[in-house]
């Protein structure tokens, strides 16, 4: 007692996979079934528009930034090696503040209490982090939406730039 069966809902039912409500005849379902798909078509269309035409640039998107609240050391993030790049998120481990932040690899610090890091190399971040009190507000530049991190290289690439495999 309780349970419903295909078929048995007083407010929907299912026909070839898709729900169909009462009051909509067969016609009008097929239809909206049919705008569906022409949506879904033309999205996946200018999906890979937008792939093709980021491969053929190979420009990744401006980043968006993150601001982080530190309250504890130490943070849990591995800065990676690659030269020229400031401090670059190579790991973040489980169970420390970046990680309980969100802070994933590939992030790169933009700016330690309200200090910009942008023309900064790595050595220089770490003294701003190493040398601000706590609670440490620290902006992070996210991986752009067209990019991967390559853990790897260390290197943000535009993401058409990925096997399958690695997606």
């Amino acid at each position: 007692e309780g349970e419903r069966r295909a078929g048995e809902s007083p407010v929907t039912d299912f026909q070839f996979g898709h729900m169909i409500r009462p009051g909509v005849c067969k016609r009008c379902a097929e239809e909206r079934r049919q705008h569906e798909r022409a949506e879904a078509q033309a999205k996946k269309e200018a999906r890979d528009q937008a792939r093709t035409q980021a491969l053929d640039e190979g420009v990744l998107e401006a980043p968006q930034q993150e601001s982080v609240t530190f309250v504890e050391r130490p943070f849990g993030m591995t800065p990676s090696k690659a030269e020229g790049v400031g401090y670059l998120i190579a790991k973040v481990s489980d169970g420390k503040p970046a990680a309980r932040a969100g802070a994933r690899p590939g992030w790169r610090v933009a700016a330690v209490a309200g200090a910009s890091c942008e023309d900064l190399d790595l050595e220089a971040v770490q003294s701003l982090l190493k040398a601000a009190r706590l609670p440490l507000d620290v902006a992070f530049d996210k991986v752009p939406q067209n990019g991967e991190f390559c853990m790897t290289c260390n290197q943000i690439l535009v993401w058409a730039h990925f096997s399958r495999k690695m997606r």
